[in-house]
C-alpha cells in the first residue's frame, strides 16, 4: 500500500544455490538480502587546536569519523523508544502522507510490520564533533599583586561536546551520532549482526558546562 515500507526483489536461486544476476522471484526472501556496509568506517581521527592572544588562551578538541555504517533504535518502530505512529513523543522525522510522499520514512501507523523496521535505522555514520571548548583568561599580574608577590588569577570557561556537524543521522533527527554500544549487547538490537554499532538514548549525550577560577599565590 502507498506509505508502506517496501523492499527491492533483487534475486532469486537457482536449484544449485548459484545466484542469479539481475532477476527476480516475485517475493521478498532471504534470497534478497544484501550487504549495506561495514561497521568500520574508512578513517577516523582527531585534531586539538591552541591559541593564544594578549591573556586570551583558547583551545579547541575535535574528533571524526569517516564512512561506516551505524543503526540508530530511536529510528526503529519496533522498540520501546519510538512507535512512529505519529503522535506522542516520538522523534520529528518526514513521515509519508498522500500530500506529502516523501518516502523518507512510512505512513505514521500503528500496526506497522515489525519485522521490516529495522531498515528505517541505517545510517551513515559519518561526523564531526568538537569534544570541547575551553577559554581562559589571564588577568594582567599589576592587577592581582595585592594578593601576593608573584600571584596569578586566571577565568576560564569550557564546554564539552558542543557541536555536532556533516553527519546524516543528525539531520534525520538522532540525538548524536557516535556509537554508544554494538548489537550484541543492545537489548533494542539483538536481531542486528553483533558488530553492528548502535546509537540511541540508553546512554544519551551529556553536554557540560564548566566556569572556572584559578589562583596562584
Amino acid at each position: 500500500m502507498p506509505g508502506d515500507i517496501k523492499f527491492e526483489d533483487l534475486l532469486t536461486v537457482d536449484t544449485d544455490g548459484d545466484e542469479i544476476a539481475d532477476a527476480t522471484n516475485g517475493r521478498i526472501d532471504d534470497d534478497d538480502r544484501k550487504i549495506l556496509g561495514s561497521s568500520q568506517p574508512d578513517f577516523m581521527g582527531g585534531f586539538t587546536s591552541s591559541w593564544g592572544f594578549k591573556g586570551f588562551d583558547l583551545s579547541v578538541v575535535g574528533y571524526f569519523r569517516v564512512g561506516g555504517m551505524i543503526s540508530s533504535t530511536l529510528h526503529m518502530p519496533n522498540n520501546y523508544w519510538n512507535r512512529l505512529d505519529g503522535r506522542r513523543n516520538n522523534i520529528q522525522v518526514d513521515y509519508w502522507t498522500p500530500d506529502n510522499p516523501t518516502n523518507d520514512m512510512p505512513k505514521p501507523n500503528m500496526s506497522i510490520n515489525a519485522a521490516r523496521t529495522n531498515c528505517l535505522g541505517y545510517f551513515d555514520g559519518s561526523f564531526l564533533k568538537i569534544r570541547s571548548i575551553n577559554l581562559g583568561y589571564n588577568i594582567d599580574p599589576r592587577f592581582t599583586k595585592w594578593i601576593s608577590q608573584g600571584s596569578s588569577v586566571r577565568i576560564y570557561a569550557s564546554v564539552t561536546d558542543p557541536f555536532i556537524f556533516f553527519s546524516p543521522y543528525m539531520k534525520a533527527g538522532g540525538l548524536d551520532p557516535e556509537p554508544t554500544n554494538n548489537a550484541s549487547t543492545d537489548n533494542n538490537a539483538l536481531s542486528m549482526p553483533g558488530r553492528t554499532l548502535v546509537v540511541g538514548a540508553g546512554i544519551p549525550p551529556v553536554r557540560k558546562y564548566v566556569f572556572g577560577l584559578n589562583v596562584r599565590f
